[in-house]
């Protein structure tokens, strides 16, 4: 595990690195843009509109990937845990795809800013992962009960209440037999 540390940490970097680069070509496009026609390099790409629009949302978009990032990394963390920081974006990308169809950009504010026309695209995109998402997680959320069953035997501080426990469980299974 330890050899194997610092891969770990190299690659959240770079994936954070990614986003942060993304939102820097974001703020900078029309410089940049005039970096490359001082170059004599065509950069009409960066003054269409749409190809624009679709670089906010692209920014947008990752740094609500990049916060799901973070929010499993790091140690002491149960699955149980883990798979809910799933649930929420599993939640919340169902939840930007009804506001995309509305043409509702508010948890896309840099898209937002590009005034976007009303296109289906994102709300492709954002469905396909919605079902990417469920089907890869589709094992975990077979066993999701057993496992909020095992967090919670694994985090209840269980030594006050041992023998009051013991004694109201064997009450319980009296009652029912």
């Amino acid at each position: 595990e330890n050899q194997y540390r610092d891969l770990l940490c190299i690659c959240k970097v770079r994936w954070l690195s990614q986003g942060a680069m993304l939102e820097r070509v974001y703020v900078l496009w029309e410089k940049i843009a005039t970096f490359l026609e001082s170059k004599d390099i065509d950069s009409l790409e960066f003054w269409y509109p749409k190809k624009l629009s679709n670089l906010a949302f692209l920014v947008d978009f990752t740094s609500h990937l990049n916060n799901l990032n973070m929010q499993l990394q790091g140690r002491n963390q149960l699955i149980c845990e883990m798979d809910g920081y799933i649930v929420v974006l599993e939640t919340k990308l169902w939840l930007w795809e009804c506001q995309l169809v509305k043409s509702n950009y508010v948890h896309f504010p840099k898209h937002q800013e590009t005034k976007p026309t009303k296109d289906n695209i994102f709300v492709t995109v954002i469905s396909e992962l919605r079902t990417e998402f469920s089907t890869r997680f589709a094992n975990i959320r077979s066993i999701t009960s057993d496992l909020r069953l095992l967090a919670l035997h694994l985090t209840w501080k269980w030594a006050p209440y041992h023998k009051m426990f013991k004694w109201n469980l064997l009450s319980c299974i009296a009652v029912i037999y």
